[in-house]
């Protein structure tokens, strides 16, 4: 540590106000602070990890993968540290009847390799992107939800039949599409 930046930068960079940190996310995995960053563009991706508290660091590339990266990143910490690694399964399953009409549900995006699932608890709806915490959603109307603290707008879409197809994620200038999964 220290070779890169100056620890004070870093510790900078680690302090987070609304979950976001001077260029940096912070991010559970397990019981451990997590701080790193991903991104996309064109079919690639990227993430970079590191754990404080046990000097680890982790950063990935891919492209056109047809996997979430966030899985990726779970499964290889997963395997340093000695826990349990389920081999992906790469079959689409179709949305059950039950489940197209409701906003309840799996929703992903392909491109940046990250699933978030959308579910009722009581009244009200959270969602939580796959190894982080979930989030709590305020209504604004029938299809759009905030959760103002993380500046994050989700937008639901439905097709003629008035099925819930996808959710367009609207944070800090971006709009990215997820699509419901099976």
């Amino acid at each position: 540590m220290g070779k890169l930046m100056h620890d004070s930068s870093f510790q900078l960079m680690r302090t987070i106000d609304d979950y976001y940190g001077n260029g940096i996310l912070q991010f559970p995995y397990e019981r451990k602070k997590a701080y790193g960053h991903n991104g996309g563009l064109d079919g690639f991706q990227s993430m970079l990890i590191y754990i404080p508290e046990d000097s680890v660091s982790l950063a990935i590339t891919g492209n056109a993968w047809n996997y979430q990266l966030n899985n990726v990143a779970i499964a290889a910490l997963n395997i340093y540290y000695g826990k349990p690694f389920v081999q992906p399964e790469f079959s689409k399953k179709p949305i059950p009847e039950s489940n197209k009409k409701t906003l309840d549900g799996n929703y992903m995006n392909e491109s940046l390799g990250m699933k978030i699932t959308i579910r009722k608890v009581g009244e009200n709806y959270e969602a939580q992107a796959t190894g982080q915490n979930a989030f709590p959603l305020e209504k604004v109307n029938e299809l759009e939800y905030e959760f103002t603290a993380g500046g994050v707008k989700i937008i639901f879409k439905k097709d003629n039949e008035g099925n819930i197809i996808s959710f367009n994620l609207q944070q800090a200038g971006q709009d990215i599409r997820f699509n419901k999964q099976g």
